[in-house]
């Protein structure tokens, strides 16, 4: 009998074995797919964000650039938000932390070495098929018994159907990563990481972005609505924008889908739900790392807590309320954000060329050269 079951090897669940395996508690990690970083992903997350701090959670190598600014490319013309803000009203747009832009392999598989030297067990290449309950326990794939079951393994969670709770408003992107010589001259000697937001080239609801590593860049477009097939289209049309098609480059890209919401409940019984299983995605930018470590933290601590008194349902409860307390407000408030943008300010381009240029609303934001600007 195990006392936690993992399921998913993704930030999530791999911060949670982490987390419990370092208290002492010993879990098991289940993950479908045989590699790590698997997942497409833009590679960029917040150092501080929800009142978590990730640095405990990145090993050496891990972080190939930090960023104070981020550029924004909206139709042709850019602007930069920033840390330090600036005079304008839009000045509410500050980044509030810096930017790190991460290796995901590199992240993960440093992760899944913590949590294996401090006696977590990982599994890869293990799906999990079926999950059934018994008197006090769970029963997985027909021979793993557990107490308690976290739930890390996506926005097609089985662990989520398992409790009944179907995905609703599923995004969809892809990325992949390119040399940054393989780029247009255009892109090739940018500083900042950027999203581009153009209907016209990526879509009504949805954004392209290039983030710059070392000597590589994370590229990738992602669809708020949209079909699978839909996407892949547009990411050939967005590769041509690049440059990267002409260069004779087809980078290894991978796909993913991106919950948009939250989940009705992140906790029954003795199962937990974490990461992208539970919704915990930045519903403006699609971004979930962040909220994939935090929640993967918080259920890790409760998780002990439980074992610990051998006490389950007046314990897990206190993981909601937890999260809840660090990330909701700023989960309703992007989620305001992502409603007014890309229901009204994304098909006005005058209106926000307007907005970004006025020097009482704009003040200093429109931008220098992001392609020259030194972060």
């Amino acid at each position: 009998m195990e006392d936690v079951v993992i399921v998913g090897g993704g930030p999530a669940g791999l911060t949670a074995a982490k987390t419990l395996a370092e208290s002492g508690i010993s879990p098991l990690l289940l993950e479908a797919s045989p590699e790590f970083g698997h997942k497409a992903c833009g590679e960029l997350m917040a150092e501080n964000l929800y009142g978590f701090s990730v640095s405990n959670f990145l090993t050496k190598g891990v972080v190939e650039r930090v960023h104070e600014e981020i550029a924004i490319r909206f139709y042709d013309e850019t602007f930069v938000v920033s840390r330090r803000g600036g005079r304008g009203l839009i000045s509410k747009l500050r980044i509030p932390t810096r930017l790190l832009f991460i290796n995901r392999k590199k992240f993960e598989r440093g992760l899944a070495a913590k949590a294996r030297a401090s006696g977590a067990t990982i599994k890869m290449g293990v799906r999990v098929f079926k999950i059934e309950r018994g008197s006090d326990f769970l029963v997985i794939n027909d021979e793993i018994r557990t107490k308690l079951l976290v739930g890390a393994d996506g926005a097609l969670s089985i662990v989520r159907r398992f409790l009944g709770l179907e995905p609703r408003d599923l995004a969809f992107a892809m990325s992949g990563r390119v040399k940054i010589n393989s780029l247009a001259e255009e892109w090739r000697n940018l500083e900042l990481p950027m999203l581009i937001v153009d209907p016209g080239k990526i879509a009504d609801r949805g954004y392209g972005w290039i983030f710059p590593g070392r000597t590589e860049a994370n590229v990738g477009v992602g669809i708020f609505d949209g079909h699978e097939r839909f996407v892949r289209g547009l990411w050939k049309t967005f590769e041509r924008t690049l440059g990267i098609e002409d260069r004779g480059e087809e980078p290894e890209t991978r796909g993913a889908f991106i919950p948009l919401s939250l989940s009705r409940k992140t906790w029954v019984d003795n199962v937990l739900l974490v990461g992208d299983a539970a919704g915990m995605v930045d519903p403006l930018t699609g971004g979930g790392l962040n909220g994939a470590l935090l929640s993967g933290w918080l259920a890790a601590r409760v998780c002990e807590e439980a074992v610990r008194k051998n006490e389950t349902k007046g314990t897990l409860k206190k993981y909601e309320e937890r999260w809840k307390s660090h990330f909701l407000t700023s989960y309703l408030k992007s989620k305001l954000l992502s409603r007014l943008f890309y229901s009204f300010f994304i098909n006005r381009k005058k209106l926000t060329s307007w907005i970004t240029r006025h020097p009482i609303l704009g003040g200093s934001y429109s931008s220098p050269n992001p392609h020259t600007h030194k972060s």
